[in-house]
């Protein structure tokens, strides 16, 4: 919990862990897709659906590549 994630092709754009299925992006809980579709949206690109662990970062490495214990 607490950790921060950054955005795949923006480090500058950060979500925080806030629970084990939910991270705390511009103030409101959602989950990593919810955060990534508002990102993507803010900037213009409009989808329905994204896999969320592979749009976001823990230290410079994708969520994809993490083993969670």
């Amino acid at each position: 919990m607490g950790a921060i994630l950054e955005f795949a092709d923006n480090p500058n754009v950060t979500a925080r862990v806030a629970s084990d299925n939910k991270v705390d992006f511009e103030g409101k809980l959602m989950s990593l897709s919810g955060a990534a579709l508002k990102h993507l949206d803010s900037i213009g690109i409009k989808r329905t659906s994204i896999q969320g662990p592979k749009m976001w970062k823990f230290q410079g490495v994708p969520l994809t590549e993490i083993k969670f214990t």
